[in-house]
This record gives C-alpha cells, structure tokens and sequence, in this order.
C-alpha cells in the first residue's frame, strides 16, 4: 500500500511539473514576442531622433503614422523627461493588452491550489471524436474541481500534436468561459458526419425505436412476460399522446399489444464508477477500409486496392495479372490480396468494400458457389477474413470504388495523402494453390450418329450394334428416340438436359416437385437422355428452395440415451412451467425440480423469473436433500447466468445445460411438468387463478402415488415409510384401528433398516423400463450422423422467423459447417464466414446440406 501511494504522488507531480512546464514556454513565447514589439518601438524613437521636425512632417505628408508612433514621436521631439516617462508607460500598456494565452484576463488571475492533481487525461491528436473527448475531460475534472477557469487552464494537458497546435494559435482573449472552448474545439475536429437517416432522429424517438426493435426481435418473451422499461426519458407519455403523427403512431400501435410497464431509471451512484469513467475513457476502435476492384480485358487483367488506416495512414497498391483471368476471377482477386495486405499491416478490425454482388453475395453467404475454381477463391477469403477480430465485405456502388477501379487499371485514383504509399507489382500465377480443369464430356449421342449413318451407307454391324440403335432415328441433324409414352423424345446433351430440367422445375411454367414427377414432366415434354432419372433425382435433392421448404425430419436420427441416477437427490432436473393466469401476490411462473432417482418434485410459483430466484430454489433443495452431484437445465437466461455458474462452482455441482430448442434432454422434468399441469387443469375447473392455492395438494398427490418405473412412491424411496394419507382419517385404515406405540417404533426401524434393499430394487425396475422404452424407440430410428466439415440445415425455430413472411417462412435454414461432433448426438456449428454458433445443436434439428 505504501508502494501505491508513492507510485499516486509521483504521476500526481509529474502531472503538476507538465503544467508548470508548459507555462513555462508559454511564458517564453510570449516574452519573446514583446522583445520584438519593444524593439520595434525603440527603432521608431531612433528614426523620430535622426530625423528631425522637418523630416517627420515631410514623412508625415506622405504617410499615415499610428497611435502608438504618433505618441513616442512627440514625446522625443520636446525632448521633455515625463516624455521619455510617458513612452515607458506605452510599453507597458501594450504588454498588458498582449496575453500569453488565449484566455481573457479574469480566468488567468484565479489562483491554482499548490494541492490541486490534475487527473490522467486520454491524449488527443486530431484525429477522433472531438465530443467524446470533450465528454471525458469534463468527467475527470467533475471530482477534482468545479471551477471553470481551471477546466480552461488545464484543457491544453490532454492535447497533442495537431490538436496542441491549434489551441497555441488561438487569438488572444478568445476564450472566455469552458463552454466556448468546447464548441471551438468540436467545430475545428468534427470528423464524423451523419450517415444514417435514423441518427438524425430526436433522442426520444432513438429510445422508442430501439424498443420497438427489441420488441420485435424478442417477441415471444415480450408476450409471455411482463416487461419493465427503466429509461429516463419521457417515452410512456410521448407514445400515450393522442395527437402523436409520422412513425411515432405506427411505432406506438406495434408496441401496445405488448403492455408495457415504464419506470424511472435510478441514478448510477459510486466513486469508483465516477473513476472509473475518468480515468478510463472509451477509445475508439481502430477500424481500417479496404477498397478493392478488378478488372478483366482481353489484353489486361489487373486490381485495385486503397487501404486506409488510422492517423491519415493511406496506402494505394496496384496489381498486374500475367495470367489469364475471367473478370470473377480478378473480383476474387482482389480482395485476397487486399486481406492478405491488410494482415500483414496489423490490421484487427476490417471492413472491406468492393462493387461486385457476386464477391459480397458469396462471402456472406446468399449466393451459392457453384464454380470449382471460385469454391477455392472462396475458402482462400474466408480463412484469411477469420483471422481478423472482426471483419465483413460489403457492397458499395461503383462510383464510391472509383480509386480502387482506377488502380485496377494501373492507374492512380486519388491524390497521396499523410503516410501514402503508391506500389504496383506484377503477379505471374493465381492466388489459388492449384486449378481445377474440367472438360466436357463426350457427347452421347455421336456414337449412334456414326452408327445410324454408318448403316445408312450399306455397312454392316454387329448385332450388338444394331440392337443399340434399334430405337433411335435421324431427322435432318436432331436425333429422336421412340418412346411408349409418346411416339417420339428429342435425344438431348448434357448441358441441353440441365437448361430443361431447370426450366421445369425453377423457370415461369416450373414446379417444385419431386424426383418422379420431374422426370415424368420431361417425357411428357419431348426429351430423352440415358442418365434422365438419376440427374432429376441430383436436380431435385440439390435445388436450395426445395430444402429450405422441405418437411421436417419426425423420425429420430439416433439411438435413446438414457440418464441414470447413481442415489437419491444426487441428480437434479430443474425447468420453468408458464405463464399460468395471475394468482396470488401476482405469481404466474411455476420453478419445478425433480429428483431423478426418488422421482421426488419440489416446486415454486414465482411472479418474475430472475437468476437469483433460481440461486435461492437451489439453496433450498441443498438444506433439505444435500449438495446434488449434477443440475440439469435447458439455456434459458436464468440458469445460465454468470453468479450462479459460480455458485455451482464453488459448492462442487456439474451443470449441464441441453441442446437448443430440444426438451428431450431434459425429458424427467418435462414429464413432471407436464403432468403438474393436467391436474391442476382438472382440479381448477373454472377458477384458473386459484392454481397457486391447489399446488400443494397437486404436489402432495403427486409424491404419495406410485410411479410406474419404480413402483414405489417418491415418499417411500425418500423416507423408507408412506405417508398418512386423508382417507385413512374418514374410514380408519388397519395401522389407523391397531396403534401400538412401541410396535410401530419397532416397526419403523426395521422400515429403515430395508429401505436401501427397496431402493436397489426400484433401481433395477426403473432400469429394466428404460430398456424397453429403449427397444420401441430405436426400431423407429433413421440414423443421420454428421461429421466435422459437414454442410448442414437447421430447423427455423420459431423465435427464429421472420414474422412479416407468416406461414410462407421458412423451415430450414443455412447453411451451417460442424465444426465439433460431440456425444449423444450433440454438435456444435459455425457460420460459413467462421463465426462460431453459441450453445450446441441436436441432431434432429439438423440435415444435410446438398449443393
């Protein structure tokens, strides 16, 4: 500790000996310049001296004098002492009207405390956000002082370069208070014009707009819940006004359906937030543009790439291409060249533009590659783009690409700037590793031209011939096949039989069906080739819309796993039932719990579902049953909060959470859950809101009943002995009529003494259950397994669709690569651009992805 404080007082007099210093030089500049005007006057009163009366008025018809010569003239002219006196005092007027600094005279005669530290500033150059750092110099001078004349003083310590030099050639007396020296300051740097038409809204409107878009992407917990908007802004009256007009009104009627709750946002209190915000400033993220361009011609092919850094950097790089290229080819160059350069410059945060949609739509995965040697340029892009911390290709019209077009075509777009660099070279082979060739293939039907004209002029064949061309015919140059569905099929080539395939199945008269009808449409066309079914069937089970539409997958595609709990309460499954109708104290969420061993249920109706409600569940199941070995959750927000992970942690429990969007895992609970709610369902009858008072009762029915795979009730496995149910009260049961105190004493222990035995058995009867379930439900299954690398689909989730498509969404979506295959079904995936999906994935929300 005493280590720190010396450490503080030392920044704190370095601080105070910067400020002094630059004082300092202040002070000097300024002397030096009233040398100069003391000089200057002096050299006036040696010219009024030499050249006499005579002299000045001949000057004096010629010229205009100024004040200031006029007085120091007469004043050596009359050779008078209180002349040389008056001339004194001119000097020291005109160094009292001349400032050393650009503030008036009242904010440098406040005195400055020897005690006074001024904080640590973020030094500004030029070349961010002026109101930023306006914002942040005013947060650390708000606890060290208040006083105005000090925030002037002291706003030079955070300058630097350009920025320092620009406050150094203020006019004298300026400045007059911190606020003009703000807007001085913001006006000379603004570098950050508005772009985007909804930046220029009014802030209220900012904050209705943002809702509106978490209403709309989070809907389905904006309609199952009750939610609360802490703001502080005046939003509830603004949307509640009823002369509201433009897009408040459309705004206002899209967020009513939701019933919103508004209340005032509290204040952020605490010293350490206050420092934390002055001494560390947001810094703006160092983001560099790439622009890029090819350019293709039949005697030149070339690239264009303008990288733009922080600080002015510009760096201007043309390629020549002594390959030949198609003009896809050097779109692709392009950019990997470009990502390549922006790499190797340290660059972290990218963003590239380029003019090409087959580039963009490509990379961010709307179009598909189709091209062998594109499919490389594509892979070669992607891995150089993951290596950034964050970057994206966008599109730009071709008139904002203009330099990086003119350097493709070895020529310079724009003038050099700070830091410019201009480099052309010459790339004698592809970017790519290797080429694919591809050649066409033999056209089919030659062999049975030849033939056919063979056997036309009289030569003979051999029957195997002659049976091969038995059912083909010339007709001038178009060869036709007889068929029995029509008397003649056109025979067709490979690239003919794609064109009709896609335009019967994609073009104006198309339909999108099935392998069979495709194949039948195109006989009932006219056409013929020998590989007609199996290319429908490639045609069909690779058409894009046709698995994004297609049906969903209901058989499983793996085996039944099932979970086995090694004692009782070792094992949790934890999950939310909801929203029930309002009870009790606004309660309308069900927390239910469930042992997997005793089947025991713990459950708690809650108003609001928070993690720290989940915390407070946990800790009550953990002072009645003991600290479970594992807790077994779906991915909802509660149960994957950060504190209660680490108080998992600490007590030693394993949570394991379920794949997304598959209750399956979890499936205890959901059996639970769901036969909670049939019987409250059947004991409410009309009074719905009454379900808090009739859950015990559920809840006690519910543990007092043997459960099928045990054959036991969870009352018996959790305590050794049944309950004294009500009924045993109204007609007397045996144990009821024959009460023997030392009997039953007697008879408990020996309960006890047995109730391991009834556990073991209820173990091996619940096992042999899930065997069977087992046996039923692996006859159904249809395996799917996926392997690292794969190209897949993933079922459109609810949540997940866009709401303006309604019942045209749709139901897959991709593609998605597997990038880790973990047990039990369970894989991980990422996007095409690499960027890795949170949580894991089941299998049956998964197929594969043909293109």
């Amino acid at each position: 500790m005493v280590t720190t404080r010396n450490t503080n007082a030392e920044d704190q007099s370095e601080m105070l000996r910067l400020m002094e210093q630059r004082m300092t030089e202040m002070q000097r500049k300024h002397e030096e310049e009233m040398a100069a005007v003391r000089a200057e006057c002096l050299a006036q009163i040696a010219k009024s001296k030499n050249g006499g009366g005579g002299g000045e008025q001949g000057e004096g018809a010629g010229e205009r004098r100024t004040p200031l010569e006029e007085e120091n003239s007469s004043a050596q002219a009359g050779g008078k002492e209180e002349g040389g006196n008056k001339d004194s005092r001119s000097l020291v007027k005109v160094e009292e009207s001349t400032t050393m600094v650009p503030f008036v005279r009242e904010i440098m005669e406040v005195h400055i405390s020897e005690q006074f530290v001024p904080p640590q500033f973020k030094m500004y150059d030029g070349t961010s956000d002026p109101t930023a750092h306006v914002k942040s110099f005013i947060n650390a001078m708000t606890f060290r002082t208040g006083c105005d004349a000090i925030w002037c003083r002291a706003f030079s310590l955070s300058l630097e370069g350009e920025a320092l030099e620009w406050f150094n050639s203020l006019p004298v007396n300026s400045i007059e208070n911190f606020k003009s020296l703000g807007e001085m300051f913001k006006k000379q740097f603004a570098a950050y014009p508005v772009l985007n038409v909804e930046t220029r809204y009014r802030q209220v409107e900012k904050v209705a707009l943002a809702l509106l878009h978490a209403a709309r992407r989070l809907r389905p917990y904006f309609q199952s819940h009750q939610v609360v908007v802490r703001t502080n802004h005046p939003i509830s009256k603004v949307l509640r006004k009823p002369d509201l007009a433009g897009r408040m009104v459309v705004w206002a009627v899209e967020l009513s359906e939701f019933g919103l709750r508004y209340e005032p946002r509290g204040s952020i209190k605490g010293q350490h937030l206050a420092d934390f915000a002055a001494e560390l400033p947001p810094a703006g993220d160092d983001v560099w543009n790439l622009y890029v361009d090819g350019a293709s011609g039949k005697k030149m092919s070339g690239a264009g790439i303008v990288l733009e850094g922080p600080n002015g950097f510009l760096l201007e790089h043309s390629l020549l291409f002594k390959f030949k290229t198609s003009n896809n080819q050097a779109e692709y160059e392009a950019p990997v060249a470009g990502l390549e350069l922006a790499k190797d410059m340290g660059a972290k945060k990218l963003i590239c533009r380029t003019d090409s949609q087959l580039v963009v739509g490509q990379m961010n995965g709307e179009f598909q590659v189709k091209e062998d040697h594109l499919s490389k340029y594509f892979h070669k892009a992607s891995a150089l783009i993951s290596e950034f911390e964050d970057a994206n290709i966008q599109h730009i019209p071709r008139e904002q690409n203009a330099r990086a077009d003119l350097l493709s075509k070895l020529c310079s777009g724009k003038d050099k700037g700070q830091l410019t660099t201009v480099i052309r070279q010459v790339l004698l082979q592809p970017s790519i590793d290797c080429h694919a060739i591809t050649t066409d293939a033999t056209d089919w039907r030659g062999e049975i031209r030849g033939l056919i004209r063979k056997q036309d002029d009289g030569s003979p064949l051999r029957p195997e011939e002659t049976k091969k061309i038995a059912r083909f015919l010339l007709v001038g140059d178009d060869m036709y096949r007889r068929g029995f569905s029509t008397p003649l099929l056109k025979c067709i080539s490979k690239e003919e039989a794609q064109y009709v395939m896609d335009e019967l199945h994609n073009g104006v008269c198309g339909f999108h069906s099935g392998q069979r009808t495709l194949k039948a449409r195109i006989l009932r066309a006219g056409y013929y080739w020998p590989t007609m079914e199996e290319d429908s069937r490639v045609f069909t089970k690779k058409c894009l819309r046709c698995q994004a539409h297609a049906n969903d997958l209901r058989a499983s595609p793996h085996l039944l796993h099932s979970i086995a709990a090694p004692w009782p309460f070792s094992q949790w499954g934890m999950d939310i039932v909801g929203p029930f109708p309002v009870g009790t104290a606004q309660k309308k969420f069900l927390l239910v719990a469930v042992d997997y061993f005793t089947k025991w249920v713990e459950a708690e109706p809650l108003a609001t579902i928070t993690a720290g409600q989940v915390q407070k569940f946990c800790w009550k199941l953990i002072c009645r049953f003991g600290l479970p070995k594992m807790i077994i959750t779906d991915n909802g927000r509660q149960f994957i909060d950060r504190k209660l992970r680490e108080f998992y942690t600490n007590l030693g429990i394993k949570h394991i959470t379920s794949s997304v969007e598959h209750p399956q895992t979890n499936g205890q609970v959901e059996a639970v859950n769901k036969t909670i709610v049939a019987e409250l369902k059947r004991r409410l009858g009309q009074k719905k809101t009454a379900w808090v008072e009739e859950l015990p009762e559920v809840l006690w029915g519910y543990r007092c009943t043997p459960h099928g795979t045990t054959g036991e009730t969870p009352f018996n496995l959790t305590y050794g002995v049944d309950a004294m149910l009500p009924v045993e009260l109204g007609e007397p049961s045996l144990r009821r009529q024959i009460e023997d105190i030392a009997l039953n004493d007697q008879e408990l222990r020996v309960e006890l003494d047995t109730v391991e035995e009834r556990r073991d058995r209820a173990a091996l009867r619940a096992e042999a259950c899930k065997r069977m379930v087992e046996r039923r439900y692996n006859s159904k299954v249809r395996p799917r397994d996926f392997q690292e690398g794969d190209l897949v689909w993933r079922k459109t989730g609810e949540a997940r669709r866009t709401s303006s498509h309604g019942k045209l969404a749709t139901n897959w979506e991709g593609p998605y690569r597997i990038i880790a295959a973990l047990n039990n079904g369970a894989y991980r995936l990422a996007r095409p651009d690499g960027r890795e999906l949170p949580n894991t994935w089941n299998a049956t929300h998964l197929k594969y992805y043909f293109s």
